[in-house]
């Protein structure tokens, strides 16, 4: 685990003041269109495309000493506008201070650029007497496709000191003004949103090589967008990065310190989504959120792989509320906390302070799970492979789940999963209390909330002196593996060795030749383990049953 971190460079905190003249300046010291070029193309990253033709300089748009930031974006914005095909917008100041949003609804192949994230930075006017709720904007009757932000810097006008460690609106707030500060960075609403009456489609948005320090809201929101990609980020001291309703998303090499809700929601109506090779640090809630919320379900057919989730204060990467179809593997969590502040209780429910958990839609939306059996799911968890990821120090449990199908929980390691007392620091957890400290397993194992479940090649150890009650509990419900876990340290063990039969009552048993010689499961009409010989089941005295 680690402890909080400051900005690496005071260019992070803010640069403001003197704006025209730097810009200006800027400019004058270039000879002509290609020293800009050159400045610009040592700025962009390798990956980025070459600028369009039609290019659109912010500085070209000051006509008056008098013009401000505010008119002369929307000069720029309009002037690309009328081009007849690819705008590209470039923006060379140092910093730029607005006060209304910048609408890119019905652009067509449009990339605004700055000089880099912390060389060219926007911000809400400081006289502004409210906030500012979206900066960019897309969403409206025209059709967007094909814009990409990139090389920006985003101040949201959070006040320093930063607070300390974990932070959220309320007991643990992050300091605002009471005016000239910004909600949302980058703002896009596509018909693909079921709430969106009326807007056309927005295909294709991506933001690459920006900043977003110290929003009072989530720093980029995209509701309803097709082809989304955000890559080579930095968030810090923010909501989440939120998606809802997007298909096709992209989120790449991004990195979220110290925000204020989860480190990247990649929420309710998500499809076809990549979360990859992202550090996501001291996260209040989830460090990767790829769950439903309210009425929806969570996500379907998502990767999320080699990422670093360190601190979160509630889970590692949640899963929760019915997401299908996803991949969770080499990843690296290091301390999950069971809330934090006035959200850290003993009455949490179980996803605080797990390093994955999974769960299905409740049949009552208003709850995150339910700890009854699968009946009282509306929809199940399924198709969830959870592959050789490293968690560490997760304040409950390493791996958590109920009201799920086809999950396989292989090649893990676990370390240190659960804590040795109540958050008193002082009243011990007891050993009843299964859901609390475990390394995999279900969180209600009375209950048959998981089907289909493999649990196989983990490596669960605790070297604090059997804080951990179990390694493995095995999940309850027909075709459960658990098999070949290494479990060292745990206060009992279950699940850590051989075959787990599946259970079936006699009527509901497959036929012996669909099984083949030596199948074999338990039958609880029977109450005993029968076997096949390929024509008939036998108990272990012979006797066919």
């Amino acid at each position: 685990m680690i402890t909080n971190v400051r900005p690496e460079d005071g260019a992070h905190i803010d640069t403001v003041g003197g704006a025209t003249a730097t810009r200006r300046g800027l400019l004058a010291g270039l000879a002509g269109a290609g020293a800009l070029a050159a400045v610009l193309a040592a700025s962009r990253p390798a990956h980025a495309d070459p600028p369009p033709s039609g290019r659109v300089l912010v500085e070209d748009h000051y006509p008056a000493s008098t013009t401000t930031d505010q008119e002369a974006w929307q000069a720029a914005l309009n002037a690309a506008a009328a081009l007849p095909g690819p705008s590209h917008v470039i923006a060379s100041g140092a910093s730029y201070h607005l006060t209304q949003p910048l609408n890119l609804t019905g652009f067509q192949d449009l990339t605004i650029e700055g000089l880099g994230p912390t060389s060219t930075t926007l911000r809400v006017d400081p006289a502004r007497a409210t906030a500012l709720n979206n900066l960019f904007v897309i969403g409206g009757t025209a059709a967007t496709a094909r814009v990409t932000l990139r090389n920006l810097g985003f101040h949201g006008g959070m006040l320093s000191p930063e607070p300390e460690a974990h932070a959220r609106d309320g007991a643990q707030p992050r300091p605002f003004p009471a005016g000239g500060y910004l909600r949302t960075a980058i703002y896009a609403l596509g018909a693909d949103d079921p709430t969106a009456s009326g807007h056309a489609v927005v295909d294709g948005v991506t933001i690459e090589n920006c900043r977003f320090y110290g929003t009072d809201g989530l720093p980029i929101l995209l509701k309803g967008v097709r082809n989304v990609v955000v890559r080579d980020c930095y968030a810090r001291r923010c909501l989440d990065i939120g998606f809802t309703f997007c298909t096709s998303v992209h989120f790449i090499g991004n990195r979220v310190e110290w925000c204020a809700d989860n480190g990247v929601s990649l929420s309710r109506g998500c499809s076809e989504v990549v979360c990859v090779g992202n550090t996501i640090i001291g996260s209040f809630a989830a460090g990767i959120f790829a769950g439903g919320f309210g009425d929806d379900p969570g996500p379907s057919q998502i990767t999320i792989v080699a990422n670093t989730v360190l601190d979160s204060a509630l889970c590692g990467i949640q899963l929760t509320k019915g997401t299908t179809d996803a991949l969770v593997q080499a990843n690296v969590i290091d301390g999950v906390l069971r809330g934090y502040g006035t959200w850290e209780s003993d009455g949490n429910g179980p996803i605080y302070g797990v390093g994955v958990m999974v769960a299905g839609m409740p049949l009552t939306h208003s709850e995150a799970t339910s700890s009854g059996n699968q009946a009282d799911y509306e929809r199940l968890a399924q198709r969830i492979q959870i592959i050789g990821n490293t968690i560490s120090n997760a304040d409950r449990a390493g791996v958590l789940m109920h009201g799920t199908d086809q999950i396989s929980i292989i090649g893990n390691t676990v370390h240190n999963p659960g804590s040795a007392t109540y958050v008193d620091g002082v009243t011990p957890i007891p050993p009843d209390a299964t859901y609390r400290n475990t390394g995999i397993g279900p969180f209600a194992p009375a209950a048959a909330g998981c089907t289909n479940t493999t649990i196989a090649l983990n490596q669960i150890a605790d070297d604090r002196g059997g804080v951990m009650i179990y390694g493995v509990i095995g999940a309850q419900g027909v075709s459960t593996l658990a098999v070949g876990n290494t479990i060292v340290g745990a206060a009992q063990t279950s699940g850590g060795a051989g075959f787990r039969a599946p259970a079936l009552p006699t009527v509901s048993r497959p036929t012996a030749a669909s099984v083949g010689i030596g199948g074999n499961l338990y039958d609880t009409t029977l109450h005993k383990p029968i076997w096949s010989d390929g024509s008939a089941w036998r108990d272990a005295a012979g006797a066919v049953v």
